[in-house]
């Protein structure tokens, strides 16, 4: 497989610039390979640092913090004790950065 995405982003983009959920560069590329498309257009996602919300990577939604905790019957701390959860998760949005994924076969390719 050849790419030549940043590293920093290989695990974080939108099929679309309107999608509500971030994916990784493999699961676009399975996805393409299910639906027998050849090319895709896929918007790069940034981490954007959220003091407000936070994503649970268990029940895949997005919360309001301090929803996590005695609140919650999937909580488990990191630590064994207290503190952050488990399945606390980043918050993403789209960048400008737009590119094409092409697949050929058994590799792809993507261009900006």
């Amino acid at each position: 497989m050849t790419h030549n995405i940043p590293a920093k982003y290989r695990r974080s983009m939108f099929f679309t610039r309107e999608s509500e959920n971030c994916t990784t560069l493999d699961t676009i590329v399975d996805e393409m390979r299910y639906l027998h498309s050849t090319k895709c257009e896929v918007t790069l996602a940034k981490r954007t640092p959220n003091q407000d919300y936070m994503y649970c990577r268990l029940y895949q939604e997005v919360g309001e913090k301090g929803n996590c905790g005695k609140f919650c019957n999937g909580y488990k701390p990191r630590n064994g004790k207290s503190g952050a959860c488990v399945s606390l998760g980043s918050l993403y949005e789209p960048t400008d950065q737009v590119f094409t994924v092409t697949l050929r076969e058994d590799e792809f390719t993507t261009e900006f």
